[in-house]
C-alpha cells in the first residue's frame, strides 16, 4: 500500500534508501532523480541569494549600523519609492499631519471640506494632489481674473464652487483610492 502519489508505487531502491536514513533525518529529503527542474531549481534558488547578499550590502552600509548587532534590524527592504519634487514633499508633509493612509479616516475628509473646503485641504488629505492642485490654481487664477475680467474670473469662481460642493459626493471613492494605492486593501468605513 503506498500513500505516495495516486496510482504510483515508489521503487523499491527509494523504499531502502528512506528506511535506511531514518526517520526525520536530513538524508530522507533527497530530490527523486525524477525531477526535471531540480538544476533549475537549484541555480534559481542560488542566482537569488546572490542578489540578495548584493542587495543587502549595497544597502547596509547606509541603513544599518554594524556596530551593535542586536539592534539590527530583521528585514531590510531595498524598495525605494520613486518619487521626488513637489508631489513627494505634499505627500510627506500630509503622511506627517494626517498619518499614513490606512489611519485616514471619513470624518476627518468631511471635517476638512466643510472647514477648508476653498483651501481644498480634503483633496491632499485624501491622496488627490494633483486635482487639489488644480482647485487651488483655479481658486487664485479666478481671484485674479475677477478683478481683470471679472465675466472670466466669475466662471472661474463658479466651476470650483461646484466642483468642491461635487466633491461631498466624491470623498469616500477618493479616500478608497488612497487606500487601496497604498496597499492596505481596507474599507473606507473602517
Amino acid at each position: 500500500m503506498s500513500f505516495g502519489r495516486k496510482g504510483v508505487q515508489p521503487s523499491q531502491a527509494q523504499q531502502s534508501q528512506r528506511s535506511a536514513a531514518g526517520f526525520g533525518s536530513a538524508a530522507a529529503q533527497v530530490a527523486e532523480p525524477s525531477d526535471p527542474y531540480a538544476e533549475q531549481r537549484e541555480a534559481f534558488l542560488a542566482q537569488e541569494r546572490a542578489r540578495r547578499e548584493n542587495v543587502h550590502s549595497s544597502t547596509s552600509s547606509s541603513l544599518v549600523d554594524h556596530s551593535d548587532s542586536l539592534h539590527q534590524p530583521a528585514f531590510i527592504s531595498s524598495y525605494v519609492p520613486e518619487r521626488s519634487g513637489l508631489r513627494s514633499q505634499v505627500e510627506d508633509w500630509t503622511d506627517r499631519t494626517y498619518g499614513l493612509p490606512h489611519q485616514r479616516k471619513i470624518l476627518m475628509a468631511y471635517f476638512l471640506l466643510f472647514m477648508l473646503g476653498p483651501l481644498s485641504m480634503h483633496r491632499f488629505y485624501c491622496g488627490e494632489f494633483t486635482k487639489g492642485m488644480a482647485q487651488l490654481g483655479l481658486l487664485a487664477g479666478g481671484l485674479v481674473f475677477l478683478f481683470v475680467f471679472p465675466p472670466i474670473g466669475m466662471a472661474m469662481l463658479a466651476f470650483r464652487a461646484f466642483w468642491v460642493f461635487f466633491d461631498f459626493l466624491m470623498i469616500p471613492g477618493m479616500l478608497q483610492r488612497l487606500k487601496d494605492r497604498s496597499g492596505t486593501n481596507r474599507s473606507v468605513m473602517v
